[in-house]
């Protein structure tokens, strides 16, 4: 009876060894994985921000186009302003000739009617 007892301790061991040496390489397999996921997902990572990295450079390349190209048309408007003040000027220079010459008109017919 002993000896049965010894061999099914002895078999009872062998099992549980065979279901730990199982899950050990379950466990194993489950590390493995993860690590590959992570390694994957790391990858991932990295494109996209490289990715993101590209995009934002290009966003920032065409904003800086955008405000070199603000500053342009802020000058060229500028510019037009003093053209459209100058004119405004010569137009009144002129108004004020014309008021002159039509009031000297005016006095020449005025003396030329009293003489």
């Amino acid at each position: 009876i002993l000896l049965q007892v010894i061999n099914l301790t002895h078999d009872a061991q062998n099992s549980k060894v065979k279901f730990l040496k199982v899950e050990n390489e379950t466990l194993h397999e489950n590390v493995t994985s993860l690590e590959e996921k992570q390694n994957e997902s790391e990858e991932k990572y990295k494109e996209m921000k490289e990715c993101y990295e590209e995009e934002f450079s290009r966003m920032l390349e065409a904003s800086n186009a955008l405000h070199c190209k603000l500053a342009l048309v802020e000058a060229m408007a500028s510019k037009k302003a003093e053209e459209i003040n100058q004119l405004k000027k010569e137009l009144i220079e002129k108004d004020l000739i014309c008021s002159n010459f039509e009031s000297l008109k005016n006095e020449k017919y005025t003396l030329e009617c009293t003489l």
